[in-house]
């Protein structure tokens, strides 16, 4: 099955929604690089039946609100990595006007 990446998702959220362990997120998408995820990029979910971690038995206390942060500080990075891919292709621009006056007479 495809997916496009949304904002803020990472490999472990993705594999996390589609009940795919990280592993064999990476092993279907091996050209992808996980630290480099953009919205709009479409990539490949496996199909292998895992039970999910801890099936059958209540989380351990505090694991729901760790999972919770580790979910915000993920949407933080990825809203980050946006800001950052934006100035880089606004510092891009910006260096492609000067060459070109650079090179009027």
């Amino acid at each position: 099955m495809f997916y496009t990446v949304k904002s803020g998702d990472t490999f472990w959220s993705i594999a996390a929604q589609h009940g795919v362990s990280v592993q064999s997120l990476m092993a279907a998408n091996p050209g992808v690089n996980p630290q480099f995820l953009f919205t709009g990029q479409t990539i490949f979910i496996p199909r292998i039946p895992t039970a999910p971690l801890g099936a059958g038995f209540p989380p351990p206390v505090g694991i729901v609100g760790i999972s919770q942060r580790v979910t915000r500080l993920e949407r933080t990075v990825g809203q980050i990595e946006e800001r950052l891919g934006q100035q880089q292709r606004q510092i891009a621009d910006l260096q492609a006007r000067v060459s070109r006056l650079e090179r009027q007479p």
